[in-house]
């Protein structure tokens, strides 16, 4: 009966689940969830990840507080960075990135600092393909629209 609306990642699923099952999590890779039932019950106070970071090929996110940035950057095509103040702005339709440039810097750096420590990917992608980011999927392209690239 308890909703937690502390941003929480799809790690933090497979650590919960494991704590209530009384499994030991590996101990050969790092494993980036926590166990969210003390967050939940109120036993611990706080927050479970100072930062959230998500990347899928070309397209990569980091959350830190309550600002986020998206990155697209398709190999051979141009960088496009977006920073979003969530709490301003959940629905992320206000880029700040070219009027908070420490701020977006900051969570460049994180991101970067993320990225060196993880692993290439097994599976690279296939394919790259545009996504609208000004329109629903299913509207078409307009003068002026702006797309990220996902890869696949």
């Amino acid at each position: 009966g308890v909703v937690y609306e502390q941003p929480v990642q799809h790690f933090d699923l497979y650590a919960t689940a494991a704590a209530a099952a009384g499994a030991e999590l590996p101990s050969d890779r790092v494993i980036d969830g926590v166990d969210l039932v003390p967050y939940v019950t109120g036993a611990v106070e706080g927050v479970p990840h100072d930062a959230l970071f998500w990347r899928s090929g070309a397209a990569q996110s980091v959350r830190i507080g309550d600002y986020k940035m998206n990155v697209s950057a398709p190999e051979g095509m141009p960088r496009r960075e977006w920073l979003f103040d969530l709490s301003r702005d959940p629905g992320e339709r206000d880029d700040l990135s070219e009027t908070m440039p420490e701020k977006l810097a900051e969570l460049r750096a994180a991101l970067a600092a993320h990225n060196a420590a993880q692993m290439p990917p097994a599976w690279p992608a296939q394919l790259i393909t545009p996504i609208n980011v000004d329109s629903p999927l299913g509207v078409p392209f307009g003068p002026g629209d702006e797309f990220a690239y996902w890869s696949n």
